[in-house]
């Protein structure tokens, strides 16, 4: 195969003019492809809402089969399950799964364990997402940055912000 160097085709700006002039053609871009986002998502809506209207029928057929499942699994109990928490037939298992379920004791909320979990220094039941805050690295000196593997790089990062109208409002 053939190697093929790309040749870079950049508008060349020579004036705040032409500058403008870009951010001015930028924004229509935009708009254009908020149009197609926005048509696309339309009718992705129209779809979901086709489809859910189409198999609602078949989802409460399934339901009231489930529900049949579970009255027969219950009632005969004793005879399927007295050996074995599951019985393999043809076209799939039915079975009970052995489960713990957390309830809050009366008058308690899962607000209030969390609290007592914390109040007895019970870190071990308690989740806790760790990351570095990058934010609160930046307060720290260059010494204290570089004993954590870190270091500060200040840069100039270009940007520019188009204007919703021309009455001079920027658009967010």
């Amino acid at each position: 195969m053939a190697r093929v160097k790309p040749i870079l085709n950049v508008p060349v700006i020579n004036s705040t003019e032409e500058a403008d002039a870009l951010l001015a053609s930028i924004a229509g871009l935009k708009r254009q492809i908020d149009l197609v986002e926005l048509s696309a998502a339309e009718e992705i809506d129209r779809v979901k809402l086709h489809a859910a209207t189409e198999t609602e029928p078949f989802r409460q057929e399934i339901a009231g089969m489930e529900q049949a499942l579970v009255k027969y699994a219950e009632y005969h109990k004793p005879d399927l399950f007295a050996k074995k928490k599951s019985l393999e037939l043809s076209f799939g298992v039915i079975g009970y799964r052995a489960s713990t379920k957390l309830k809050t004791l009366t008058k308690w909320t899962w607000e209030r364990v969390l609290g007592a979990l914390r109040e007895d220094e019970r870190r071990d039941c308690i989740r806790v997402k760790e990351e570095v805050d990058k934010e609160a690295l930046k307060t720290l000196a260059p010494d204290v940055l570089a004993r954590y593997g870190v270091r500060a790089v200040p840069e100039d990062a270009f940007f520019y912000e188009l204007k919703d109208d021309v009455s001079g409002e920027t658009a967010a």
